[in-house]
């Protein structure tokens, strides 16, 4: 396979006849020889869609087929603008088109598609112009993604961020990225510091399962209890809450509750526990 690369100074991609690749941007053209380009586009995983501004299909690739359950030749020469969007989506889709191939910048749109069977998929896509040498018009490759999938994955890497996987409870991450706006405002709250006193002896005496459980449980006591209040775990055996009321009042009941919850016995299998706490605000 061969590359050669070049200063460009426009933005433009052609695909020729023969397996034969020039991608340009403001930077660079890459040149390949030889490729197989239904390979590439086979392998995103992602629903991709080739068409003309005529909106004929002229291409999809696996992912889009198995998203939508459609077969090549359910839309292939077909428009789109038929079988797969709504006439209020098409119409959107082909402003998006046009105010992109009049040189406004690109960027990600929310269209709903039909499916075979008449469920709709809300998708996220993104556009991006072909000039083929055999043809006067380009053509315009879609890149979509499932917008419940991509609200999912951003959930999960958000939990990986300020989740604590033992409790399920916020981490110390998300307590430093939420007081900051406290801090920041000069707003005015109560913090209380929860430690567990010779909690080592569990972990000493039954093993750290056994202490992964009672963290687990104690950590439900507390969202279960205070279900106003911001509760983390921020590190081994030692808990925040974060409340925004300063009144005296308030503060002596949260401590009692603390203490009321804290003392409650803690029971797993055979093992009998009588835990105790020590609170700093």
């Amino acid at each position: 396979m061969l590359y050669e690369i070049e200063k460009a100074s426009n933005f433009s991609a052609v695909v020729k006849k023969g397996g034969h690749m020039i991608l340009k941007d403001r930077n660079i053209n890459l040149k390949i020889n030889d490729i197989k380009l239904d390979e590439i586009y086979n392998g995103i995983n992602g629903a991709v869609l080739v068409w003309n501004l005529k909106g004929q299909v002229l291409g999809a690739n696996k992912f889009f087929l198995d998203l939508f359950d459609f077969k090549n030749s359910d839309i292939i020469g077909k428009g789109w603008n038929e079988i797969l969007f709504s006439k209020i989506e098409s119409k959107k889709i082909f402003e998006a088109v046009e105010a992109f191939s009049n040189g406004e910048r690109a960027k990600n749109f929310e269209y709903k598609v039909i499916k075979k069977n008449g469920d709709i998929v809300d998708m996220i896509w993104s556009n991006t112009f072909i000039e083929d040498g055999s043809v006067e018009e380009p053509l315009i490759i879609s890149f979509g993604i499932d917008k419940i999938v991509e609200k999912d994955n951003e959930k999960m890497i958000l939990d990986l961020v300020f989740k604590d996987t033992l409790t399920g409870l916020k981490n110390r991450a998300a307590f430093e990225s939420d007081i900051f706006p406290f801090i920041n405002s000069n707003m005015s709250f109560t913090l209380f510091y929860l430690d567990f006193d010779n909690f080592k002896n569990i972990n000493d005496v039954y093993g750290y399962k056994y202490g992964d459980l009672f963290i687990q449980e104690y950590g439900n006591r507390l969202s279960k209890k205070f279900k106003t209040s911001s509760i983390y775990r921020w590190c081994g055996d030692e808990f925040l809450i974060v409340e925004e009321s300063i009144e005296e009042n308030t503060i002596v009941e949260r401590i009692n509750n603390i203490m009321d919850l804290t003392k409650e016995k803690w029971v797993y299998e055979e093992i009998e526990h009588y835990p105790s706490v020590s609170i700093g605000i």
